[in-house]
């Protein structure tokens, strides 16, 4: 039993998920000390299993602190956002948000054929997606930073979808912000609701704060393509 707790333990990334796996460990704990002193009248063995369980346990802890506390910090290492956000800036991350937090714009942290991301939300399940070369149109418009957030419309006229598909639940189509420079969803596809392992809410450069969640999309106050 020890052995599959501590298996999932290292297995699982959600933010709840990490909790119940904290209080399945205390209990197995329990449940095996009280286990052993019952069947062998002594506390010899009991001690010794519990030191080790101890040591695998504050192990766990130490490697995964930022999933059992909530927060954590991380590291931009590419440019695939420049210049919204450089090489060396540090980020202030949530590991127990929940689904409501993620909205287009949003900057999150996933996982895709076990090496770790941070891109941008921009399509989000049952949206439309329409890829013309690298620009992509999540329901007929895209949405890109240039100082602001800014918008430009499909044209029917002249162009054409290289391809076009619809999300489904819980997929969600994520860009750098630095187009040319990338590694995204328009190359590896969308990404699943259960690879999303954390929400940065802070960035920090130069001893400058930013708010992330400042680059969340309001359709209502987006600028027209060109202006």
């Amino acid at each position: 039993m020890p052995l599959i707790i501590l298996a999932v333990f290292r297995l699982g990334h959600s933010e709840l998920y990490w909790y119940l796996i904290f209080f399945s460990y205390i209990l197995c704990f329990i449940y095996v000390n009280y286990s052993l002193v019952k069947k062998y009248k002594t506390n010899k063995i009991a001690n010794l299993l519990s030191f080790c369980f101890l040591v695998l346990f504050f192990s766990e802890l130490r490697q995964n602190s930022d999933l059992i506390i909530g927060y954590g910090s991380s590291q931009a290492y590419s440019n695939s956002s420049f210049p919204t956000i450089e090489i060396g800036d540090m980020f202030l991350n949530d590991y127990w948000f929940v689904d409501e937090q993620l909205f287009a714009g949003q900057f999150v942290g996933f996982f895709n054929d076990g090496a770790k991301y941070q891109k941008r939300i921009h399509g989000s399940p049952y949206d439309n997606i329409c890829q013309v070369k690298n620009k992509v149109f999540i329901n007929g418009r895209r949405f890109y930073l240039s100082g602001k957030w800014r918008v430009e419309y499909f044209d029917d006229n002249n162009m054409i979808c290289d391809k076009a598909f619809d999300l489904k639940r819980y997929e969600y189509f994520v860009l750098g912000d630095n187009l040319k420079n990338s590694y995204d969803s328009r190359y590896f596809g969308m990404i699943n609701r259960r690879d999303i392992f954390l929400v940065s809410v802070l960035a920090l450069r130069n001893n400058e704060i930013r708010d992330m969640n400042k680059y969340i999309v309001n359709f209502d106050e987006l600028s027209e393509y060109g202006e």
